[in-house]
């Protein structure tokens, strides 16, 4: 049974937090080539269980549930150089009595603090879908081996 639960972690990811994360890089390269000029903030509204998923699709393994009103920042930022970075920010501490904390910078792997957007793009690539629409509608049992399918056959049978 363990062995299923990678196979399922990959494939939720790619169909729940893939889009998400393909929309933010597809509006950070819109940007970037100037088709969307005068856009200077983008917003998304989730849950903390969303939050959770793109920080573990992000492979941020160690961090506790996100409270309400956590927030995940993606800055996009041009370098001195004329490179194109992303910073990614993540606030956690929204205790009305405490006050609001300060963001937490989020390295990814193999990344500083300003990760070069084609570096953050490779490193996504695995979770965004081609085609969703398409992809949705196979038979994962096709696409897997017997040692792996375990859990999808469970869940097929009990539909």
């Amino acid at each position: 049974m363990y062995r299923s639960i990678p196979l399922l972690m990959q494939v939720s990811m790619v169909y729940f937090q893939g889009p998400l994360l393909q929309d933010i890089d597809q509006n950070m390269r819109k940007k970037i080539n100037w088709d969307l000029p005068h856009l200077k903030i983008q917003m998304y509204s989730a849950h903390d269980i969303n939050i959770a998923a793109i920080l573990l699709a992000l492979n941020f393994t160690n961090m506790r549930r996100p409270p309400y009103c956590a927030t995940l920042l993606f800055e996009l930022h041009e370098m001195s150089d004329a490179s194109m970075t992303l910073r990614l920010l993540y606030l956690n501490s929204t205790d009305p009595l405490a006050g609001m904390g300060e963001p937490h910078v989020l390295e990814l792997d193999d990344c500083s603090e300003f990760c070069p957007v084609e570096d953050f793009t490779k490193k996504l690539l695995h979770l965004m879908p081609e085609n969703w629409e398409q992809e949705c509608q196979l038979n994962i049992l096709d696409t897997c081996d017997s040692d792996n399918c375990e859990i999808f056959r469970v869940i097929q049978n009990n539909k």
